[in-house]
C-alpha cells in the first residue's frame, strides 16, 4: 500500500489533519460484522488475517433447544434485548451469571450462553421477555449484502474485532467512557430526572474533564471541532447523549 501523505518522522501527528468519531447506536461487534468474513493484514504481526467472527457452531441452548448463529438478520426485532449491567451478565455468562454472581463479586466465566436466556427473562424493566421467537437474538446481519457502506468501511480501514465495552452494560455510561475516559460511577442507565438536570441545568461533570474540555483549552491544544447530530422524531430521540455533558449546548 502507498502513502500518500508525506510523513514528517519528526512530528508524524502532522500528517493527522482530520479525525471523525461516527456513534452509532447501540449493536455489537457480531451483529454487524461477524459473518463480514473481512481478511486483511494483522496490525500487529503483519501477516495475513480473517477477521474474528461468527459461525454457525455458535449457538445458545434454551429449554432444551439449541438456538445457532445465523444470518440474515432482520431490520428491526419484535423485542428488544436487555442492555442494563445484568443483562449484559446474563447473556455473557448464561445460568452462572444468573445463578452465581453476587453484587460486588468476582465476573463468572464468559461463554457467551446466554443471549436467547436473556432474551427470555430479562430482569430489566420494558426489556426482553420475549414470548415467541427466541431465536430472533441469534440473528447476524450478512454483512456485504445488508450492510454495504459499513462492510466498505470496514474493508478500508481497520478493524478492531477484540476491543470490547468499557462497561459490560448500557448506552450512557458507555458513551460517556467515549468522551471522557470514565462513567464516574455510573453503571446503569440513569433516570429521566438526572437526564433531564444533565441535559438542560447543571450537565455531567467528569472529575478530569472530557475531551472536549481538552481540545478547547488553550494552554495546551486549542483545536476547532464540531458535534454534529442526526434527526430523528421525535425530538427527544434526536438529542444525543453527548448534549448531558457539563459545556456542552445542543442549541445555541
Amino acid at each position: 500500500m502507498t502513502n500518500t501523505i508525506p510523513l514528517n518522522e519528526a512530528n508524524p501527528k502532522a500528517a493527522i489533519k482530520h479525525v471523525f468519531v461516527l456513534m452509532l447506536e447501540n449493536r455489537s461487534f457480531d451483529h454487524m460484522l461477524g459473518f463480514s468474513a473481512i481478511t486483511g493484514t494483522d496490525a500487529e504481526h503483519g501477516k495475513p488475517t480473517v477477521i474474528d467472527g461468527l459461525d454457525p457452531i455458535h449457538s445458545n441452548r434454551y429449554a432444551g433447544v439449541s438456538y445457532p448463529t445465523i444470518k440474515p438478520a432482520d431490520w428491526s426485532m419484535p423485542v428488544g434485548p436487555g442492555h442494563e449491567f445484568v443483562d449484559v451478565l446474563y447473556q455473557l455468562c448464561g445460568e452462572q451469571g444468573k445463578n452465581a454472581y453476587g453484587a460486588g463479586g468476582v465476573y463468572p466465566p464468559i461463554d457467551n450462553s446466554g443471549f436467547v436466556l436473556d432474551y427470555v427473562i430479562s430482569p430489566s424493566t420494558g426489556e426482553g421477555k420475549a414470548t415467541s421467537n427466541f431465536g430472533e437474538v441469534m440473528k447476524c446481519y450478512d454483512t456485504a449484502t445488508q450492510l454495504p457502506v459499513l462492510y466498505t468501511l470496514a474493508k478500508e480501514f481497520a478493524v478492531c474485532d477484540q476491543w470490547f465495552s468499557s462497561l459490560p452494560g448500557p448506552t450512557w455510561p458507555n458513551r460517556f467512557f467515549v468522551h471522557g475516559a470514565s462513567s464516574n460511577g455510573l453503571d446503569d442507565s440513569p433516570t429521566t430526572e438526572h437526564m433531564a438536570l444533565w441535559e438542560g441545568l447543571y450537565g455531567f461533570r467528569y472529575d478530569n474533564g472530557s475531551i472536549f474540555d481538552a481540545l478547547t483549552d488553550k494552554a495546551r491544544l486549542d483545536q476547532p471541532w464540531r458535534i454534529y447530530g442526526g434527526k430523528c422524531d421525535p425530538l427527544s430521540g434526536s438529542i444525543p447523549c453527548v448534549a448531558a455533558l457539563h459545556n456542552i449546548k445542543v442549541y445555541s
